[in-house]
């Protein structure tokens, strides 16, 4: 549009700026570009807005451009012929002897239904979604891809009637107005539900810049991203985000159906059981002379450790979440802690025994299983304390592969701190043991079985050793690591 400063009043004969060529305020149609890349055309539409009511330079945007001299884009605002949009101005000034004088303002209208079709005509076919909304409370909407319109028309006499018109057929009299719609409005299909799932989301996590993932109602999953549209020197502050469909990792979880889930259930029974029936046989041999003479209790204890771990082979199936992630952390490592510890004691009442050549010491059943106490509690405290202060929790991995985005879900720690303690604490007591057990190696047999807990000592550390180098230096998914630790 173009209107140039003059002194006529509304209604009045308009000229172009050559002050020749008169405005024909009875013709309407779209503007045509000409001249661009050597074309030349002698048909290019001259005309106005179709009523005489119209004059550009009484409008908002012509009025705050003359006021401020400076190129900008204006409000959002509904136009006279009832669509909404927003309009960029620019002066336009006339070299005079007197320097540069303002002449009238140059104006491109974007019509927000004309950014619907655009996104529309390129995503529509697409499982994509995009959506453009106002930044700031109560986020109005700009444009969607799935085709719901920014605005809704209603009868002014009638609000709770919607205009039977096409926008601005009626506005000359007055019967329509129009309302816009905000991102919370935005309803009908499977798409419009992503966006607004999506908007809810980005806008709780502070629009954060990495990804984040929301569902459709059949449960797909969709990778989605915010950025903020602000041009310089504007009050515009937009928000866009795109929605694309995404896989999600099937690693990192073992649930019914999954190749992995039937072994893993069939190793934590075999587990349990052979666990138990070595617990009940030695349990009857108890006053047998060879078993009385190993200290069955503790030996016991220790089966029925082994047993409650191969039990904490059905916390590792299922999905990640808070709950199951704590249990995990807790099972395991509190069992292993509960298996070890009478065993370890064990050892260290024997060499305690052994090596008092010239002082007689004694340490009773019931003192020994003191001491297992306070490697239990010690194991409990750090459960707890990490429980509170840094626990797993299900964390969210996004990893791209030739433009596929998977989401993988795992149970993970803010920090590593969790693993080096548990380490420290458990390489502790295992090459304690072991030590302890190698003094012994010459021990009679018939003094507690020496090189019984020496076997069993450097198999723990053993197979400690050879998985965490697996875990750590081969490649093995959630899933596959799992399943190791159900074996180990």
């Amino acid at each position: 549009a173009l209107a140039v400063d003059g002194s006529g009043t509304t209604g009045s004969t308009c000229m172009y700026q050559d002050g020749t060529t008169i405005v024909n305020r009875t013709l309407e149609g779209d503007y045509a570009f000409c001249g661009g890349s050597g074309q030349v055309c002698n048909d290019t539409f001259t005309g106005s807005f179709y009523t005489l009511e119209y004059d550009g330079r009484y409008r908002p945007w012509y009025i705050d451009c003359k006021t401020r001299q400076k190129a900008h884009w204006s409000d959002i605002y509904v136009y006279e012929t009832g669509y909404i949009g927003i309009t960029h101005v620019h002066p336009i000034y006339m070299s005079s002897e007197r320097g540069q004088i303002f002449d009238g303002v140059l104006a491109v209208d974007y019509r927000f239904d004309d950014f619907e079709n655009f996104l529309v005509d390129n995503y529509q076919a697409s499982d994509t979604v995009v959506a453009i909304y106002e930044d700031e409370e109560p986020h109005y909407l700009i444009a969607v891809s799935t085709g719901t319109p920014a605005s809704t028309e209603y009868l002014a006499s009638d609000p709770s009637q919607l205009c039977p018109s096409a926008s601005g057929a009626q506005y000359g009299s007055n019967e329509c107005v129009t309302e816009r719609l905000r991102i919370r409005d935005v309803r009908g299909s499977w798409r419009d539900d992503v966006v607004l799932e999506a908007f809810y989301k980005h806008k709780a996590a502070g629009y954060p810049e990495e990804l984040l993932f929301v569902r459709s109602e059949s449960e797909e999953i969709f990778s989605s991203q915010s950025a903020l549209f602000q041009p310089a020197e504007s009050n515009l502050r937009w928000r866009i985000i795109i929605a694309s469909p995404a896989a999600e990792g099937t690693t990192d979880t073992i649930l019914p159906g999954d190749s992995l889930f039937g072994p893993m259930i069939l190793l934590g029974v075999v587990g349990v059981i052979v666990c138990g029936f070595f617990l009940v046989y030695f349990y009857s041999k108890r006053k047998v002379r060879a078993v009385a003479f190993a200290d069955w209790k503790f030996t016991c204890l220790f089966i029925a450790g082994c047993g409650l771990m191969n039990f904490g082979t059905f916390t590792l199936l299922g999905e990640n979440t808070n709950v199951t992630c704590l249990l995990r952390m807790w099972s395991f490592n509190l069992f292993f802690v509960v298996a070890v510890s009478p065993l370890f004691v064990k050892v260290w009442r024997m060499y305690r025994l052994t090596s008092s050549s010239f002082k007689r010491t004694t340490i009773t059943n019931k003192q020994a299983a003191f001491y297992t106490l306070p490697l239990i509690v010690a194991q409990v405290g750090i459960l707890l304390l990490f429980t509170f202060i840094d626990p797993p929790k299900p964390t969210e991995i996004i990893e791209s592969d030739e433009g596929t985005i998977t989401r993988r879900l795992v149970c993970q720690s803010d920090s590593n701190a969790f693993f080096v303690v548990e380490t420290i604490l458990k390489a502790g007591l295992v090459v304690a043991g072991c030590v302890l057990a190698y003094l012994q190696r010459n021990m009679e047999d018939q003094f507690g079985e020496p090189k019984q807990m020496l076997i069993a000592m450097y198999n723990i550390a053993l197979v400690g050793t050879i998985l965490s180098i697996v875990v750590h230096v081969a490649d093995i998914d959630q899933s596959g690591m799992k399943m190791l630790q159900a074996i180990g």
